[in-house]
């Protein structure tokens, strides 16, 4: 992205917590990628966003993705996950999934739940 700065929000301690609940079901990829766009990840994949958002778009009844458009999202929120942790994760903490939901813990909280 040459001649753009990227602004990037840094997560702290007290920012832990649940950022995508299982209730967004086929929906939790696209909503995953919006809320890494609150940190900066618009900025570093701006194609995601925009293909996240008509996604999100469908619950209100618009025309929605393509199926290759929805692998491109799954394929997309793996990325942005890794952009989380590296960009935005205080020291001690990590981005993940757990059982349909993604959430920003710590360290000693993802072992806890055995996903280290």
């Amino acid at each position: 992205m040459a001649g753009k700065e990227m602004t990037v929000t840094r997560a702290t301690a007290a920012d832990a917590g649940c950022y995508c609940e299982g209730w967004w079901g086929q929906y939790a990829a696209a909503h995953m990628i919006m809320r890494a766009s609150e940190f900066g990840y618009g900025d570093q994949d701006p194609q995601a966003v925009e293909v996240a958002g008509r996604k999100l778009d469908e619950m209100d009844g618009g025309p929605g993705i393509s199926l290759d458009e929805a692998e491109y999202l799954s394929e997309k929120a793996g990325e942005a996950g890794d952009w989380l942790n590296d960009n935005v994760a205080p020291d001690g903490y990590r981005f993940g999934w757990i059982d349909g939901e993604f959430f920003l813990w710590s360290e000693a909280d993802w072992e806890e739940a055995g996903d280290c």
